[in-house]
């Protein structure tokens, strides 16, 4: 995975059930995605790590460690804090919705789920997550351009009038 080419967004599905995987890639499979699967929690936070996706789908219910302990994880560490993750789970208490909220999910999607909705909320969020990237980018590159244009007028400075350095 450590060769993985960025040229499409890329989206982390982490469920445990093969034929959930199987139908949200079915469902999304249409759209300009690389898309990566982990069957449980552990394997979805070590992927996470190591791709660092535009968007992770994650479901509640997993073995090893389930989504909402995944997601706390992820929201902990600041390289990875930025990432989107939608919960997509059979969980639907009121209860169950704040607490993925609470650990930091951005959107919650119930099992049964409709397969449009779903494409879409996906597609926003992942539109979301490139214009904030993009956005941070320019932040950094108009910064860099400020400290240099600081650094030059300081050593012209310097250099027109020595004694005063």
């Amino acid at each position: 995975m450590e060769n993985v080419k960025r040229e499409l967004p890329l989206i982390l599905i982490a469920d445990d059930m093969p034929t959930n995987l199987r139908l949200i890639s079915g469902i999304l499979g249409e759209e300009n995605y690389q898309m990566f699967f982990a069957h449980d929690g552990e394997m979805a936070l070590s992927m996470t790590r190591e791709l660092q996706p535009d968007l992770i789908l994650m479901d509640i219910v997993m073995p090893k460690m389930n989504g909402i302990e995944v997601t706390v994880e992820i929201k902990k560490d600041k390289n990875l804090k930025h990432i989107p993750i939608i919960f997509l789970t059979a969980k639907d208490s009121d209860d169950d919705v704040i607490e993925g909220f609470e650990a930091g999910a951005v959107d919650y999607v119930t099992k049964p789920f409709n397969g449009v909705v779903l494409r879409a909320r996906v597609n926003t969020h992942v539109e979301l997550k490139l214009i904030r990237d993009n956005q941070q980018k320019r932040i950094e590159e108009l910064s860099q351009a400020v400290n240099i244009a600081i650094t030059n007028f300081v050593n012209m400075s310097k250099s027109r009038y020595p004694w005063e350095g």
